[in-house]
């Protein structure tokens, strides 16, 4: 026996282990006694020492730790619970499966026991541990309780259940006895770590891990396993990731806030934008109710100032009149006294010449007008001037054919005006038909054609139902926003689909009868839909490509979702293809334009373009086919003007025609050049006028009277002259007041008298083309004589300027309001057609917030009439929700999840530090011991360089920077949140790599993780670094195991409270010393091994060396008793306790044997005497 036997015994030790039914112990109750000494456990390979070992493990440590048969290199599933205790011992194959199953010693009827009596060294109190099992028939793991008892128990004294009693009677009697009985492993270990003197559950984790002690390949690891106690932040990570639930519940609704408000801002412009066309609209409204008496009231100020104006005018001429006609009576008496004076006095030849000189000044003037109309006429006509008779006969010689020229071109003229007729008749058609389109679809969101709808509405009253249970296809069909491409194909594709109408179970008998009995005057394709879903549509792809019903949606809320869905797997499977080559390759394909193929037959029907929008019906929402034909209206009014001017310059061509036609017919009828030339006259003329001037020339009284005369019919002819004109102009202004008072007889018929006009605005209110009108001032005194109006009030101020100007005159009042009419109309279908466009994009606008927010929006319709509504709620969202919404969200990522990463950041730190203080005791117990002669082993933590480890100790310090300087909620932005939210996601798990940041969490959030450790061997003379490393690696077998054997020696000093100077549970004699080292020596060199041997003696450990027959000569001087186990037939071991001396003898015999070749089942110790209790 070795020294150890002599030396002192101190803390608490193994003074007795026993098993029954355990493992291949089978039967007896074995049992090994040590007396709290260094112990060896011995035998062959496969006899059962592991077995005894892990009856140990078992009895010490929770299930979850336990690794059986680990220093044997078992595989964990050869061995568990339920194989030690039903006592598996070999397996068999099943010839007829070929499987195999284990062979067991016992059944679930018999228990199980493992027995552990512990006690100070030097012989004080003892306490005993043990655990009893049974098998449970429905194979499961066994049913067990713990026993923890001061006082030295045994399992024949104390276990028996043999004799008929059953475990709760074995419980009971236990209890009796004073003995603690638990039913669960923690509180069993509580009382048992009291009771044994250990300090932590990290010792027993140590005592484990030495039973399959081997090389430390990884200080690291092994330091951070087994010398620093884990530190538990589960609990303040979990409740840092709990409260950040609230948090982002308070980020999810600023967030919800902020993108109602994303899509109720474009939706309240639209509103405010709908409410000015509207106040536009009533403004141009009330101007389109006030204009025709505005006008009529300016025109009536107008015309009775032109009838006052025209009688003043007509007093003055009368006046005049009468005086020039008094002067011109005067006058004529005295040309007749001269004249009768010049006769007498031989004057009557003159007379005769003057008549007949008379008789030509009258002739002359019409001869030369006949003949400036003649040669007007000809170059009219387009002939040759004529000068003279043989001219005039070659003009008439070429009359006729001029005249079927003329008669061809205006025939053709004729024929080009009637086709234009006709083509403005079909264009004015066309645009009625679209006008009436268009006011249709401004009434109903869908786009199907207006006679369809009309059909549907007579159908729906004379049913009493509502247009909506009776839908249309089309109106709950639409291409899908990201398929645009492919809409005009999808509407060639489904277009007869599109027009039929859907009839719900409950309502088609009503409707085939009403159908039946109408003369619909147009098609109607309705289809019976059943409440319940038929067979459905194989929706199986042949191919990779996108399907046309890909690129269509069914609206979601209608109750025919479903059956639509499957009639598009009918009708709408075709392939969307981008090449021809594709287009023929598959059996059912479209392309973009418009081609249709369902395998032989083919389609493109172009009557339309493909992207013709003014035709599709697919779609719930008409604005882009109103903005087509609003489009398509304007091409055929520009076309329908562009028509009436060729029209005009037709008509204007067929007068210019009929004018030269007329000039042919006039110039046929001249038949005498002599009728047309007035050469002849003058000539005439100039003959009388000499023979005058002879006979005058010949008398002096005669030349006197005649002078005299001439006199006076110079002033006679001025007096004419003036009179005539005085006339003209007289009658010109009655006429001016004719039309006048005729023009006031007509608006009196037209417009009441009692109509007022409108006062004048303040100075400076007319605004020129504006929409909006200034108030009225009280209304003015009237005036004594007629004003023109002005040009204020409701439609002054709205008149552009050119206009009114216009209008304050009567000749252009006309034009004026036929411009003014022009541009009201012009406004108000601008007007209209902007309230349209708002119409159809504020509902759209509502649709889409009701598909983000439905609950938001149950009660309201995505119509322009539930406009407060929405506007109600844009108003609590931009003023209430999202303020609120802010400041709460601020408030708690400031005081909550930014001060909780800070006490998780803090209290990490806290136990960084508690593991420096740790190294620190640590290395005391190091450097107590020599590593060599004069050295000792210092561990050395630096912090690790692993980038995941560092990279979270930057985002604790992110999330937490500027706390301490105090913040202002800028800091607090969307950008820290989104720091704090990246952190906690991955400490909580991120979807699709849970268990990677599960990983990453244990070991972040493990502080030992934050060190790595190297080992400094140093002279204790002055305190100098000899060598270092970080592992074993590059160390020879023996360095190895010696290194290992120091850092465990100091992970147990450490673990096991040895050297506390009594802070343990039970002081110095009472601090835990049994350990328990698994064919370890065995492996190592002898060296290392005397090494451990001693250096664990020095320490005051108490050795259970488990090994088969090797180094027992190294081993021998430390132990002080011998347990042989054997197992002879391989079924059942045994257990025996035997002096060192023996052991010798016996390992004689066992190499003898093995020289003379012995073999068989048989141990070549032979079965040893006293094997059993």
């Amino acid at each position: 026996m070795g020294g150890a036997d002599r030396d002192p015994l101190p803390g608490t030790r193994l003074r007795r282990l026993e098993v029954f039914n355990w493992g291949t112990f089978d039967r007896h109750v074995w049992t090994l006694e040590v007396a709290g000494r260094n112990a060896l456990l011995t035998g062959d390979i496969g006899s059962g020492k592991s077995t005894l070992v892990d009856a140990v493990t078992t009895l010490l440590l929770p299930a979850n730790r336990v690794a059986y048969n680990k220093a044997a290199g078992a595989d964990t599933r050869e061995r568990d619970l339920r194989s030690y205790v039903l006592g598996y011992f070999k397996s068999e194959r099943n010839e007829e499966t070929g499987g195999t199953r284990p062979v067991a010693l016992r059944d679930h009827r018999q228990y199980s026991v493992i027995l552990g009596v512990f006690g100070r060294g030097d012989g004080g109190p003892a306490v005993t541990v043990a655990q009893v099992f049974r098998g449970r028939e429905d194979g499961t793991q066994p049913e067990r309780f713990y026993v923890v008892a001061d006082g030295d128990l045994s399992i024949t004294s104390d276990f028996d259940a043999s004799t008929g009693a059953t475990l709760g009677d074995l419980r009971k009697a236990l209890k009796v006895r004073g003995a603690q009985v638990e039913e669960s492993f923690p509180p069993f270990a509580k009382a048992l770590r009291r009771r044994l003197g250990i300090p932590s559950d990290q010792a027993l984790d140590l005592f484990h891990q030495t039973v399959s002690m081997k090389a430390v390949d990884d200080l690291n690891g092994f330091v951070r396993s087994h010398m620093l106690e884990p530190f538990d932040v589960d609990r303040r990570v979990e409740d840092l990731i709990e409260h950040f639930e609230n948090l982002t519940a308070a980020h999810d609704a600023v967030l919800r806030a902020r993108d109602q408000l994303r899509l109720l801002e474009p939706l309240a412009e639209t509103l405010d934008a709908h409410a000015v066309v509207m106040a536009q609209l009533a403004d141009l409204t009330a101007i389109d109710r006030a204009l025709p008496t505005w006008f009529d009231e300016r025109l009536r100020s107008l015309l009775l100032a032109e009838v006052s104006a025209a009688d003043v005018e007509i007093d003055r001429l009368t006046s005049a009149i009468e005086r020039s006609t008094e002067s011109a009576v005067g006058l004529d008496q005295q040309r007749t006294e001269l004249s009768i004076q010049i006769a007498g006095a031989g004057g009557d030849r003159l007379a005769a010449i003057d008549a007949e000189t008379a008789q030509l000044d009258a002739a002359l003037p019409t001869r030369r007008h006949d003949r400036e109309a003649f040669d007007a006429l000809v170059a009219q006509v387009g002939l040759t001037p004529v000068t003279d008779a043989d001219g005039f006969a070659s003009m008439q010689a070429g009359l006729a054919e001029r005249r079927d020229e003329l008669d061809a071109l205006a025939a053709g003229s004729d024929a080009e005006a009637s086709d234009l007729e006709q083509e403005r008749r079909a264009l004015d058609a066309e645009a009625t038909q679209i006008n009436e389109e268009l006011r249709s679809l401004r009434g109903r969101q869908g786009n199907l054609p207006r006679r369809s709808t009309e059909i549907r509405a007579e159908l729906c009253r004379a049913l009493g139902v509502e247009a909506e249970l009776l839908p249309f296809v089309g109106e709950l069909l639409q291409v899908r926003p990201g398929a645009a491409d492919w809409e005009g194909t999808a509407e060639r594709v489904l277009r007869s689909f599109a027009m039929s109408l859907l009839v719900p179970e409950e309502h088609y008998g009503s409707v085939a009868t009403w159908v039946d009995a109408q003369h619909l005057g147009a098609k109607l394709v309705y289809h019976r839909v059943p409440d319940r879903l038929g067979r459905r549509a194989d929706t199986g792809r042949s191919g990779t490509a996108p399907l046309l019903l890909d690129m269509v949606e069914v609206k979601p809320e209608s109750k025919f979702a479903d059956w639509l869905t499957n009639e598009l797997w009918h009708r709408a499977d075709h392939e969307c293809v981008d090449t021809i080559e594709a287009f023929r390759r598959s059996p059912k394909a479209v392309t973009r334009h418009g081609q249709v193929k369902s395998r032989d037959r083919h389609e493109k029907d172009d009557r339309y373009r493909v992207d013709d929008r003014r035709n599709y019906v697919l779609g719930w929402d008409n604005e882009l086919k109103v903005a087509a034909l609003i489009d398509h209206a304007r091409e055929l009014h520009a076309r329908g003007a562009g028509l009436t001017e060729r029209i005009g310059e037709c008509a204007e061509r067929r007068r210019m025609l009929s004018d030269r036609l007329g000039d042919v017919r006039v110039l046929a009828a001249r038949e005498r050049w002599e009728d047309l030339d007035p050469d002849a006259l003058t000539a005439r003329r100039d003959e009388l006028a000499a023979e005058a001037t002879r006979i005058r020339e010949s008398s002096d009284v005669m030349r006197a009277l005649t002078d005299q005369l001439e006199a006076v019919e110079r002033e006679r002819h001025a007096v004419g002259v003036e009179l005539a004109d005085l006339q003209g102009r007289l009658g010109a202004q009655r006429d001016r007041s004719d039309r006048a008072r005729r023009r006031l007889d007509a608006l009196d018929v037209a417009v009441p008298a009692a109509i007022t006009v409108p006062p004048p605005l303040p100075t400076g209110a007319v605004v020129a083309g504006s929409l909006f009108d200034a108030e009225p001032e009280p209304e003015p005194e009237p005036e004594p004589e007629p004003e023109p109006v002005p040009v204020v009030g409701p439609v002054g101020a709205w008149l552009p300027v050119d206009i009114a100007e216009r209008a304050d005159d009567l000749a252009t009042i006309d034009a004026a309001r036929h411009d003014a009419a022009g541009l009201l109309a012009e406004q108000t279908a601008a007007a209209h057609d902007r309230r349209s466009k708002l119409d159809n994009r504020a509902a759209a606008q509502m649709r889409e917030f009701g598909h983000a927010y439905p609950r938001e929006v149950e009660e309201l319709d995505a119509r322009i009439e539930s406009a407060a509504e929405y506007r109600a709620i844009h108003d609590r969202v931009a003023t209430d929700d999202l303020p609120r919404f802010e400041a709460d969200f601020r408030r708690q990522l400031k005081e909550n999840a930014i001060h909780e990463i800070a006490g998780l950041s803090a209290e990490l730190h806290r136990h960084e530090e508690e593991i420096r203080r740790r190294v620190e005791v640590i290395n005391a117990s190091l450097e107590a011991i020599d590593y060599n002669p004069g050295r000792y082993i210092r561990l050395v933590p630096a912090a690790t360089p692993n980038t995941e480890i560092r990279q979270f100790r930057e985002d604790l310090r992110a999330c937490t920077s500027g706390m301490t300087r105090g913040t202002d909620d800028d800091q607090y932005s969307e950008e820290r949140f989104l720091q704090v939210k990246a952190l906690i996601d991955r400490l909580r798990g991120r979807e699709g790599t849970t268990d990677q940041d599960r990983a990453w969490r244990r070991r972040v959030t493990d502080v030992r993780q934050w060190f790595v450790f190297s080992a400094s061997e140093r002279w204790r003379e002055g305190d100098v670094e000899h060598e270092s490393y970080s592992d074993s690696s590059g160390k020879s077998g023996g360095q190895k195991e010696k290194l290992a054997y120091t850092i465990l020696a100091a992970s147990l000093a450490y673990q096991f409270g040895l050297g506390d100077g009594g802070s343990g549970p039970a002081g110095d004699d009472g601090s835990f010393r049994f350990v328990v080292i698994d064919e370890a020596f065995g492996r190592g060199s002898d060296d290392s091994t005397r090494y451990a041997l001693k250096l664990f003696t020095e320490l005051g450990l108490q050795l259970l060396i488990v090994t088969p027959l090797q180094k027992l000569h190294v081993i021998e001087p430390h132990v002080s008793c011998v347990g042989f186990v054997d197992n002879v037939n391989g079924d059942r071991s045994r257990l025996q306790r035997i002096t060192v001396e023996e052991l010798q003898l016996r390992r004689s015999e066992h190499r003898a044997a093995l020289t003379e070749g012995a073999a068989g089942g048989t141990s070549a110790y032979g079965p040893p005497a006293g094997f059993g209790r």
